[in-house]
């Protein structure tokens, strides 16, 4: 992020909310809940109740894969969960993915729907 843009970031990922920790505009706020050790993100049901919480612009929603039957996927379902609640809360929401991910499922169903993506 450009040291100049004055954001709130809310994120479930200690390590994102980490990496802003020297940001000088950047107002960091974390959703708890049980720490899913193979993405570093928090889920369950505490995350899931402090995500239905909030109201973002901008949900940037990082995949692990983009097929064609199944959809936009997530690790597993908890993943999937957080995901679809917070694709839900956010007036936009961009996917990220990187080339690999492409044609590739892994849990179906984050629930991202084709309009909304960009």
């Amino acid at each position: 992020m450009r040291p100049d843009l004055a954001a709130t970031i809310i994120t479930h990922s200690p390590v994102t909310a980490a990496a802003l920790t020297d940001h000088p505009a950047a107002d960091v706020i974390i959703l708890g809940g049980r720490l899913h050790k193979r993405s570093s993100c928090a889920c369950g049901a505490a995350a899931a109740e402090a995500a239905s919480g909030i109201t973002a612009e901008l949900f940037l929603l990082v995949v692990a894969g983009i097929h064609p039957k199944a959809g936009l996927t997530a690790g597993d379902p908890d993943e999937a969960a957080i995901r679809r609640i917070l694709v839900g809360r956010a007036a936009d929401t961009y996917v990220v993915a990187s080339i690999e991910k492409l044609g590739s499922h892994c849990y179906p169903g984050v629930g991202l729907p084709p309009a909304k993506a960009r």
